[in-house]
């Protein structure tokens, strides 16, 4: 506390509107009137305006002069005797106290803070015009203890505020009272912690410098005093810059005391919970600079304080890293060494790294899009004021694609971010290469048999900062697909081309044909697969069996296999096969017949079938389709062994008719009908019942035909009446038999030239030889009887004996 100017007991009260004289040591000071809710820092004795302040804030100390107590809501103004505190009671986080700094100036003596939250004070501070608060070596510029919280506003940047820690205080934090009492004894043990460590501070406008003066200064620019921990920092607008020494930036303290120096194994502060989601934050550790100390004493840009997690020597630790969330603004971190801060910075869960843009005064917009990600576009207004940089944390490890718009123009970039540090700084290189995509290429299903299709085209997407040329197109296998590349395909950068095509090759058999198209450029290679499917038709074809000849009466009826096949190209359900005859019958069938396969089904010609030729249709009915065959079927009669005519020669005059008999004769002597023909109808005719008539003079054959035999007799037909007469009769007559035994016997009449001779055959015992028209002799039991032969009133008999 400052000296008294005046002794306790005199006293002057302030009355609004009034100037009041103050008598110290023989000299009259003039006290300029003041309002009840603003208090000029420059008056000496505020004791009367505390008086009239109706509570806000009260003064104390030896002479009543020296501090201030703020209890209310006040505007503070002018320059501070130095050693004044001025400590903010009362208020809570949601009703802080409201203290406006306009142009306020206050330097902290010994151990004092130039302004001082009290224990769970909580306190909005506005500000206007340039205020400077410096601490002293073991108190901040701004105290904020834990508990108690602050927030830094202003309606501009114009508002400023300058806050220097000159020792082991932090500049806005805790203080620097804490020490080793014994650092040589593990474990260690520190005195003095309860005020080292932060509150919670909250930043949303202004300009706010924090600063540590002294060259081994222990505290954080804002944070931990010596020990100490970090505050609770959230900043969402203004331009914070925090330069601290061997401590944080923003952060912890760190671990020293007078004898031992920076203590290797000390615990350092922790970094606590900071949160930038806007404004222009600069954070620095700049390590002590005093001659023989380590280059290593330094702490976390925003982070613990070195042993506290956060610097390079952290044995001996207890302390933590806290966290570093950073959502938005423009924000620059600035270590001694970057690859040993700690924490990394998070957004959230994920890690970040520092992009830097550099020339971002004349940028209108930043669109960041990560590789396979969705574009984020970033605010430019808050570009950092030293370096006119923009100042992105985006997480790692990741490549992004980094759209910058300046004067119009759009350039692409490509940023790769690394783990290297919580300030690793990722500067954007040059524009970003090529970055090719294909579509996919779809194919409609065809049928079996189908027409040539159609081509498709294949679209390459470039989304890089950079034009290609596609140099190779291929399909493999091959086989399935044709591609057309036309000689030059470029992709222009933010384009596409969509030139190259893609066709199935026609003719390729039923199933899902398959490849992948392969492109090439100097920006690598890209594949997509191809597919094409070919629905099969199924085909049924039957093979009928052939049925051979069979002889009427005489047949047994055997199936025979009808195959059928499936010369499609997919499955065929058979659900029936029928018979359109019922000549033939069919055996019921279904089945299931993949192609190339096939199935047999029996088909069976009817029983008792009479002479005849037999036809059907087989249909096999199958996918709601049918496929048919003809089998065929014929019946003979019992074959004809022989065949004889009642004689061989003719001769009839013009007009006239003679009947001959004819039979063709089965295996069981069985007679049969034969049928007639004449050579030349000109000359003769001849009926179905072989009557044969003369019809102009001439000579023709006439032929009896039955079950493939034949014989034939020859006519001569006399244009007019013949006297001649039949002289003589003979035949081949045998003159023993056997029982059941069969003979022919061919009579003959001379002359041959008698007109009208018919040759006839008659047996004088039918039960023993029976005879018929045609000569044929049976031997029916033993005995004897006479074969008389006639012709043209003549005859001749022979006897034949059956034995």
């Amino acid at each position: 506390m400052m000296a008294s100017l005046r002794r306790r007991s005199t006293r002057l009260s302030l009355v609004a509107g009034i100037t009041a004289l103050a008598l110290a040591g023989g000299v009259v000071t003039a006290v300029p009137a003041q309002a009840a809710g603003s208090i000029d820092l420059s008056t000496v004795d505020l004791t009367s305006l505390a008086s009239s302040s109706g509570g806000a804030f009260s003064v104390s100390g030896p002479t009543a002069t020296d501090d201030l107590t703020i209890s209310g809501d006040v505007t503070l103004t002018g320059t501070a005797p130095i050693g004044r505190t001025i400590t903010i009671s009362g208020g809570t986080s949601s009703a802080p106290r409201q203290i406006t700094l306009q142009a306020v100036t206050a330097h902290a003596g010994a151990d004092s803070a130039a302004i001082q939250l009290a224990a769970g004070a909580f306190a909005k501070f506005t500000l206007v015009g340039t205020s400077g608060l410096a601490g002293s070596d073991t108190r901040p510029g701004l105290g904020i203890p834990v508990g108690a919280g602050a927030e830094l506003a202003a309606a501009g940047l114009t508002g400023r505020i300058d806050v220097t820690g000159t020792g082991n205080a932090a500049a806005i934090g805790g203080d620097g009272n804490a020490v080793l009492t014994e650092p040589a004894v593990k474990p260690i043990t520190i005195t003095g912690l309860a005020g080292a460590s932060c509150g919670t501070l909250t930043i949303s406008g202004g300009t706010i410098n924090a600063l540590i003066g002294s060259d081994s200064g222990t505290g954080a620019a804002i944070g931990g005093g010596r020990f100490g921990s970090g505050c609770t920092v959230n900043i969402s607008g203004g331009v914070v810059n925090a330069t601290g020494k061997a401590g944080a930036g923003i952060g912890g303290g760190i671990g020293k005391d007078a004898a031992n120096g920076y203590l290797k194994d000390s615990p350092g502060g922790a970094g606590g919970n900071v949160t930038i989601s806007g404004g222009t934050v600069t954070a620095t550790s700049a390590g002590s600079t005093v001659t023989g100390e380590s280059e290593l004493r330094y702490s976390a840009a925003i982070g613990g304080g070195r042993g506290g997690g956060g610097g390079a020597e952290d044995q001996g630790s207890n302390g933590a890293p806290g966290t570093l969330i950073i959502t938005g603004g423009s924000v620059k971190l600035s270590p001694r060494l970057a690859s040993d801060l700690k924490p990394d910075p998070k957004n959230g869960p994920a890690m970040l790294a520092q992009v830097k843009v550099n020339n971002a005064a004349s940028v209108s917009q930043v669109v960041v899009t990560p590789e396979g990600g969705v574009a984020t576009p970033f605010a430019v207004s808050s570009n950092h004021p030293s370096d006119a940089a923009l100042y992105l944390y985006l997480p790692y490890p990741k490549t992004y694609s980094i759209a910058v718009t300046a004067g119009g123009n759009t350039t692409t970039y490509r940023a790769v971010t690394q783990s290297t540090g919580a300030d690793a700084t990722a500067y954007v290189p040059a524009p970003d290469p090529a970055k090719l995509s294909l579509s996919g290429v779809t194919f409609e299903p065809a049928t079996w048999g189908y027409s040539a299709q159609a081509a498709q085209a294949v679209t390459i997407q470039n989304t890089g900062g950079t034009a290609a040329t596609i140099t190779g197109a291929s399909v493999s296998p091959s086989g399935a697909f044709t591609v057309d590349k036309p000689a030059t395909v470029s992709v222009p950068a933010g384009g596409s081309n969509s030139s190259i095509t893609v066709t199935p090759v026609t003719g390729l058999a039923a199933g899902v044909h398959e490849a992948t198209l392969t492109l090439t450029s100097a920006a690598g290679t890209l594949t997509t697969p191809l597919s094409f499917t070919v629905n099969g038709v199924p085909e049924l074809a039957l093979t009928a069996p052939s049925f051979p000849n069979v002889t009427v009466g005489a047949y047994t009826p055997v199936g025979q296999d009808l195959t059928i096949t499936n010369t499609g190209s997919a499955p065929a359900t058979l659900s029936s096969v029928t018979s359109s005859s019922s000549a033939f019958a069919v055996a019921t069938s279904s089945a299931a017949i993949q192609p190339g396969g096939s199935v047999k089904v029996k088909v069976t010609p009817a029983a008792g079938l009479a002479v005849g030729n037999y036809q059907s249709t087989i249909t096999a009915n199958f996918n709601g389709r049918t496929a048919t065959a003809k089998v065929s079927l014929t019946v003979a009669p019992v074959p004809v062994v022989d065949i004889r005519a009642g004689q061989t020669t003719l001769t009839l005059v013009k007009g006239s008719s003679v009947a001959i008999s004819a039979y063709g004769y089965l295996a069981n002597g069985q007679s049969v009908a034969v049928t007639w023909s004449v050579s030349n109808a000109a000359v003769a005719t001849v009926s179905s019942s072989g009557s044969i008539k003369g019809i102009n003079a001439g000579k023709a054959t006439v032929t009896a035909t039955s079950g493939g035999k034949s014989t034939s007799i020859s006519i001569t037909v006399l244009a007019k009446k013949s006297k001649t007469k039949v002289k003589s009769v003979s035949g081949s007559v045998p003159k023993t038999m056997k029982v059941g035994a069969r003979a022919y016997v061919t009579g003959k009449y001379s002359p041959t030239s008698a007109p009208s001779a018919k040759v006839t055959y008659s047996s004088s015992s039918k039960s023993v030889v029976t005879v018929d028209a045609a000569g044929a002799l049976t031997a029916k039991k033993k005995g004897k009887a006479s074969i008389t032969i006639k012709a043209g009133g003549k005859s001749k008999k022979y006897t034949v004996t059956v034995k």
